[in-house]
């Protein structure tokens, strides 16, 4: 996990984002000029305190975004939602269907 990051991502970084694995067995990735054991398994995580980062759009194929952060009017829009569906789940059904 790499915290706090910029809105741009150091090029030795983009083999592992591309998933440039080679090898059929014993599967490796070239970092740096160096062929490194790949684990299968492996997973990166980026994490950035940006409100609302711009990336490359090259950087946004190799890569799912997530944007955890919470509004005032999103967190009401989902409490309203939980109150309808515990009080009168057969206008939340009808909202469901017409959208």
């Amino acid at each position: 996990m790499l915290v706090n990051i910029g809105e741009t991502v150091d090029a030795l970084l983009l083999p592992l984002l591309r998933q440039e694995i080679r090898g059929v067995n014993a599967k490796s990735i070239k970092l740096n000029e160096n062929d490194l054991a790949y684990n299968t398994n492996f997973r990166l995580i980026l994490q950035t305190r940006q409100h609302n980062p711009h990336y490359m759009p090259e950087l946004q194929s190799y890569v799912n975004l997530l944007n955890f952060s919470i509004t005032p009017e999103g967190l009401l829009e989902q409490l309203l939602k939980t109150i309808v569906f515990q009080e009168r789940a057969d206008l939340e059904q009808k909202r469901h269907h017409t959208i």
